[in-house]
This record gives C-alpha cells, sequence and structure tokens, in this order.
C-alpha cells in the first residue's frame, strides 16, 4: 500500500505525456507529408524556419508538461502554448497567414507586463501617520505594553 500515489501519479503522467506525444506526432507527419512532401513548390527558407520553430517549441512545452506532470504540479502556461503551437501547426497547412498566431505569445506577456506596470502606478503608498494624536497613542500602547511584561499577574 505504500507509495500507492506515488504510481498512481507516475500512471498518469506517463498516459498523458503519450497523448501530448501523439498529437506532436500526428500534426508533424500530417506537416510533412502535405506541406513539405506534396507543396514543395510553395515551401520557402521562411516556412523551414517555421517548422524549426515548431519543432523546438513543440519539444519545450513537451518537456515542461512531462516534468510538471512528474512533479505533480500545474502545467498551465506549457498547456497553453502547446494548443497555441498545435493550432499554427494545424492552420499552416492551409496559408501561411496563420504563423501570425504566434502574435498571441507576445501579446499575452505584454499584456501581464502592463498590467504589473498599471497596478505599481496607481496603487497608492501608504501614508506616514504624522498626527499628534496617533504618535501619543501609540507611545501610551508600547508603555503599556512594557508595563504588562514587567509585571505579570497570575489568574486563579
Amino acid at each position: 500500500m505504500a507509495n500507492q500515489a506515488e504510481k498512481k501519479s507516475a500512471k498518469k503522467s506517463e498516459n498523458v505525456s503519450g497523448i501530448f506525444l501523439q498529437i506532436i506526432m500526428a500534426l508533424m507527419a500530417s506537416y510533412i507529408l502535405y506541406r513539405i512532401m506534396w507543396k514543395w513548390h510553395e515551401f520557402g527558407i521562411w516556412n523551414w524556419l517555421g517548422f524549426v520553430v515548431l519543432a523546438i517549441v513543440y519539444y519545450i512545452t513537451y518537456s515542461g508538461i512531462a516534468s510538471s506532470l512528474e512533479l505533480g504540479v500545474d502545467y498551465e502556461y506549457y498547456l497553453d502554448v502547446f494548443v497555441i503551437n498545435a493550432a499554427v501547426n494545424f492552420l499552416t497547412l492551409f496559408s501561411d497567414w496563420f504563423w501570425l498566431i504566434y502574435l498571441v505569445v507576445p501579446g499575452f506577456i505584454g499584456w501581464k507586463l502592463v498590467k504589473i506596470f498599471l497596478n505599481w502606478i496607481f496603487t497608492p503608498d501608504p501614508e506616514p501617520d504624522n498626527d499628534p494624536r496617533n504618535e501619543k497613542k501609540r507611545l501610551k500602547q508600547e508603555r503599556q505594553a512594557a508595563r504588562g511584561q514587567r509585571f505579570q499577574t497570575v489568574r486563579r
């Protein structure tokens, strides 16, 4: 019975990784067969570069998803990039204009950075209390706390 959760986690990791690997192989095989072999006359240097980018992004996201599954942590951003990459891979079979979908990734990163920057700018700084009444109150509380430490009463 020991390590049962780890065994289940490892089996789930293996199954999910296998599914992602099958998706990668199917999409890359369809791209190679259709786009590279059948429509060779339309395939240029930029398409080769795009094919290499597809392969690199698949490798990075698949490795990230597999390691996250093994560790049992969330792989949300890896999955998002994987889905975008798969969509670009499938849709570029029909038109080169679908490479523009990759602009979603830097757009999302820029949106997150702008949001952080705006929160930093528009969050008011806490104002220091320079009011003499509050200062007297704070000093009195400090004296009471110090006096309470000197005299400890025992309740029965």
